[in-house]
């Protein structure tokens, strides 16, 4: 690979990518990632400022999320200062393509009025599907942390058969766990079913919630509203794996005693080497489809 690429923001995934990105061969600028978090390499330079970002660039990569606070400032927890998402527009002329995930508004309506080309990085099938592996296994790990006893032979709830659902789903099961799935579609059930897994709708008529020691959700909505916390049992772990707000009523769950983990980013977190090589793959889709435009 010989692109000319620019990495702004992120985590230790990002961290790694730098480095895979320059190990292929491509040439690598970075701001907002501090260089001791980078492993060193001739192909990797350092910005001082957003400017030099964008000399002789072939792509801006952003983090994974792009922002945290609502497109004030570029999401980078190993920085030692804010990066403002206004700076980088007001210096971003002749940028070609910018990938990131969750891109703001404030992002995407100045590159549609600007013809830049981006691609946001978390509707892309090919992310989706490669991020479920280890967003599965760092569930496990936070379940094997908290819980006091083997998942071997739990009763274990998952919310939703997307990527992650079925993935995590599938990886309880290989370790023993006596796994339900909750579907709202007819598809989904069958999928549940032809893996010899039990399976419900959402509404858990006829279940006895208290009977699950682990829920594990994957919906991006409130499906664990007050009536349905009511009925879980006081020892049970909630994992949310739902972006944004999640999908569990925080304060009744709160107010009741009922342990929730809103479990975010979680491949950066628990694999970033891992999720990083995902994000490298994806990358190289991207920017040979931007070619071919």
């Amino acid at each position: 690979m010989d692109y000319n690429i620019a990495l702004i923001g992120g985590d230790l995934r990002n961290a790694a990518l730098a480095s895979m990105l320059a190990q292929d061969g491509c040439n690598v600028k970075i701001f907002g990632i501090p260089p001791d978090s980078v492993e060193s390499n001739k192909r990797i330079s350092f910005c001082d400022n957003i400017a030099e970002l964008f000399d002789n660039t072939d792509a801006v990569i952003g983090p994974v999320p792009v922002s945290r606070d609502k497109g004030e400032t570029f999401n980078a927890p190993l920085f030692d200062r804010d990066i403002p998402v206004r700076d980088f527009i007001s210096h971003s002329h002749g940028l070609y393509v910018f990938i990131g995930g969750k891109i703001p508004s404030i992002l995407s309506d100045y590159f549609n009025s600007n013809n830049i080309a981006y691609e946001d990085i978390l509707l892309r099938d090919d992310f989706a599907i490669l991020n479920a592996v280890p967003t599965a296994e760092g569930t496990v790990q936070i379940a094997m942390e908290e819980l006091p006893c083997t998942l071997w032979n739990m009763n274990v709830l998952v919310l939703g058969a997307g990527r992650v659902g079925r993935h995590l789903a599938t990886l309880l099961q290989a370790m023993g766990a006596k796994v339900t799935v909750a579907v709202r579609k007819g598809k989904d059930a069958a999928w549940v079913i032809s893996n010899r897994m039990d399976h419900c709708c959402y509404d858990f008529d006829g279940r006895v919630l208290s009977d699950y020691r682990l829920i594990c959700n994957t919906v991006p909505a409130v499906v664990l509203d007050e009536s349905l916390l009511s009925r879980v049992g006081e020892n049970a772990l909630i994992i949310d794996l739902a972006s944004d707000n999640g999908g569990v009523d925080y304060c009744y769950a709160l107010s009741h005693g009922i342990k929730v983990i809103h479990a975010l980013s979680l491949p950066g977190k628990v694999a970033p080497e891992t999720a990083a090589e995902n994000l490298k793959r994806v990358i190289y889709n991207i920017l040979a489809e931007v070619k071919k435009r």
